[in-house]
């Protein structure tokens, strides 16, 4: 009801309340090492993520639709980078100077998901809804292997003209496992459903840039990048 929404705007109404419960446990640990000529770091991050989720599905007075959402996710990521030394670019000719960065990154993801929906006492097939105590589910498994090989480089010339050129490539491999029910008193009413995907990806992923330290601290610079967002399955 569109009216009664801007007629009370900071309103809502609903027949069960529900709640979030949200875990993240994230630590991470970042080493680095700085040499004469080369400096090294690494950087290990894991993040652990639950969620339980209840909710009031209709958004209305009447016990129409719930939902129960629980999620899980372990994600692991390692990266290494080595440079060279911040304090000691390398020189090129008389008026330049050479800086540069390669690096590796490599993650593990694994995810459960699920979510059940209850149709409530109000729910009927009069209305175009499932019958009074219908459940119906979603579930899923998805795996995700990521690996990234990248590097940059930087001429600086006569203190001022800085030139920047990076390449960077990407591969994931995602699968997934996929399932859907619907029941009514433990008994199907609609043929459920199973499915096995997989799907990997890739692509190189190039950047340029320059910029002009101009007098006064001002900087004029243009960039042009390519990036790199990964398809999936839901």
């Amino acid at each position: 009801d569109l009216g009664g929404l801007r007629a009370n705007p900071h309103s809502i109404s609903q027949d069960f309340e529900g709640e979030v419960r949200r875990d993240i446990l994230a630590p991470s640990a970042t080493w680095s090492r700085y040499g004469s000529t080369l400096d090294f770091t690494s950087i290990t991050a894991f993040q652990n993520y639950d969620l339980l989720e209840t909710t009031d599905l209709d958004f209305s007075p009447g016990d129409f639709a719930r939902r129960r959402t629980e999620e899980s996710q372990d994600h692991f990521n390692q990266e290494f980078r080595v440079s060279s030394s911040g304090d000691a670019p390398v020189q090129v000719g008389g008026n330049g100077t050479l800086k540069w960065m390669a690096g590796a990154h490599v993650f593990v993801a694994d995810s459960d998901n699920s979510s059940a929906n209850t149709f409530g006492v109000d729910s009927g097939p009069g209305i175009g809804l499932p019958p009074a105590g219908t459940v119906g589910t979603n579930s899923g498994r998805f795996e995700d292997l990521g690996v990234g090989l990248f590097a940059q480089a930087t001429l600086t010339l006569h203190e001022r003209l800085d030139l920047t050129a990076g390449l960077r490539y990407d591969r994931e491999e995602r699968q997934a496992d996929l399932a859907s029910s619907m029941e009514l008193g433990g008994f199907p009413i609609v043929p459920s459903e199973e499915e096995s995907l997989a799907e990997d990806f890739d692509q190189f992923s190039p950047h340029i840039g320059a910029s002009y330290a101009l007098d006064n601290g001002v900087h004029v610079y243009a960039s042009l990048a390519e990036g790199f967002k990964p398809g999936g399955f839901n």
